[in-house]
């Protein structure tokens, strides 16, 4: 009968070389000595493969003559030079989760692309409707507008006070702006497959509990009207799979030499000698003593580098991440300012006819100003069918009554004006008719 030998491969001489370094993988005798075992079959059988497969593969600690890189290797020189990033071999590698446990409300999990969760029916409900009353504002006097303008212009060093001084002033027209402003801070979920390395750390996989639905897992924010990316993990999804860039070796080809271990000598580009500029003569290169190759400064020379993916621990556990968005929707609309720019007035201060905050707020109605009521409906809708995928935490709504006085008078024989806002009466200049420059007249 003919005796058949099993060769082992060289993934399997790997795992038992690295594995013999590990004290578990130590047989202990009666007598007290320890064996390191020869093979595969020499090994404790209450050790799983998977245990030694998990064994992080280190590169080689001193530069090496002979690479031990025994996989796929071009024929010629390849001119491109790529980057680990790059390299066409690990482009080509694309994980496989049709084999993981896909529990119930996450069927359109994938990965690489996360998977919007919408919340669940009925959470854009909205609030009672309540009604608000509104105050008028009270005006401002010719002194106070003169006073005003003289102090402005003598903060301003290229402004003549004679202008401010002699003006006459025709008509002040009393008005106010509002600044209505609908914030709506809600939440989002997404779901998607990924991964991260295994290195013996405790896993859940399903058999510990179920899985609950994305909308259960409890995620809060840290602050209201913050905006925030938070993620955790499932619980009971994790699984324990083979690295795929690597196929559990723990490391792959080296982007560089190809798996060569050597590379072309950037001195004679492998031609093996070299011209010099001062003499017409050709020698050998030094840079590569005449080989034309030199050893690869990436895997320093064993062709084999360790795998970004699994970090050499040839494992990976899978899970599914939650990735919850907190973000924070903002609306708003001015009436009666289009003269002041709308960063003057965001922060002008002014009479608050109206904050409220809530789960859900509804939309102006009894405002006696129809623009802010048809726009409030407008800001609401449009909120709402933004933040369809995402669940409302709170809304709130302010309306801001900021009184402006535009202030026109004459001067020079032309007619200019100024604006006086704000409760604390602030003043806003388009154009001063009396600047110096150096103490020279702009005319």
């Amino acid at each position: 009968m003919e005796l058949q030998v099993k060769v082992p491969t060289f993934q399997d001489r790997e795992i038992v070389r690295r594995a013999s370094d590990s004290p578990a993988t130590r047989i202990r005798h009666s007598d007290g000595s320890l064996q390191v075992p020869d093979s595969l079959g020499d090994m404790p059988k209450k050790q799983p493969l998977s245990h030694h497969l998990s064994l992080k593969w280190v590169p080689p600690k001193k530069a090496v003559d002979t690479p031990g890189w025994d996989g796929d290797i071009p024929s010629e020189d390849v001119e491109e030079t790529y980057t680990l990033e790059t390299d066409p071999l690990m482009l080509r590698v694309a994980p496989d989760t049709s084999d993981l446990h896909i529990p119930t409300g996450y069927e359109n999990t994938t990965h690489g692309r996360p998977s919007i969760v919408p919340p669940p029916s009925g959470d854009h409900d909205a609030d009672h409707h309540e009604d608000h009353e509104y105050e008028e504002v009270p005006g401002i006097t010719e002194k106070e507008a003169r006073s005003l303008l003289l102090e402005y212009v003598s903060q301003h060093h290229c402004y003549g006070k004679r202008a401010a001084a002699d003006m006459h002033i025709t008509t002040i027209q009393e008005t106010h702006s509002l600044y209505y402003k609908l914030e709506t801070f809600a939440e989002g979920r997404t779901t998607s497959w990924t991964h991260v390395v295994y290195n013996g750390q405790h896993i859940e996989g399903p058999k510990h509990g179920n899985t609950p639905p994305p909308w259960d897992v409890s995620v809060h924010p840290d602050q209201m009207f913050h905006g925030q990316v938070k993620r955790v993990e499932v619980p009971y999804t994790a699984h324990i799979k083979s690295c795929y860039a690597c196929k559990s070796l723990g490391y792959n080809r080296c982007y560089k030499c190809y798996g060569r271990g050597k590379v072309r000598c950037k001195f004679c580009g492998g031609s093996v000698h070299v011209q010099h500029k001062d003499i017409f003569t050709r020698q050998f290169c030094s840079g590569c003593s005449g080989t034309g190759r030199v050893r690869c400064k990436v895997c320093h020379g064993d062709g084999r580098i360790v795998c970004q993916v699994c970090d050499g621990y040839r494992q990976l556990k899978w899970y599914i991440e939650l990735k919850v968005q907190f973000s924070t929707h903002i609306g708003e609309h001015f009436v009666g300012c289009s003269s002041i720019p709308h960063d003057i007035m965001r922060v002008a201060k002014g009479h608050t006819a109206l904050d409220q905050c809530g789960k859900k707020v509804w939309p102006i109605k009894a405002y006696p100003n129809d623009e802010i009521c048809q726009n409030s409906r407008r800001l609401y809708n449009l909120q709402r069918a933004v933040t369809m995928n995402e669940r409302t935490l709170q809304q709130r709504h302010t309306l801001q009554v900021v009184p402006i006085a535009e202030v026109l008078y004459a001067w020079d024989g032309k007619i200019h004006k100024f604006f006086i806002y704000g409760n604390d009466h602030r003043i806003f200049v388009p154009e001063y008719p009396q600047k110096f420059c150096w103490g020279c007249q702009i005319l």
